[in-house]
């Protein structure tokens, strides 16, 4: 098995609010974190979530636990 570093991509992007570059590049998941630490990870999923069970017309709040 190849070492992880083979695999993932060095290129780094960031998104900002109402960012669509998840979209447009596929990307599943998206780590989170505070300085250099890593806190958690958000993935299609969680967005869907939010998504779903927000009120009409209102931004779709996702919170890191």
């Amino acid at each position: 098995m190849p070492p992880v570093a083979d695999l993932m991509s060095r290129e780094v992007i960031t998104l900002q609010r109402n960012d669509r570059l998840m979209l447009e590049r596929k990307v599943g998941c998206l780590p989170v974190v505070e300085g250099e630490t890593l806190v958690g990870i958000l993935t299609e999923g969680d967005f869907v979530s939010a998504a779903a069970t927000a009120d009409p017309g209102e931004p779709a709040p996702v919170r890191v636990p």
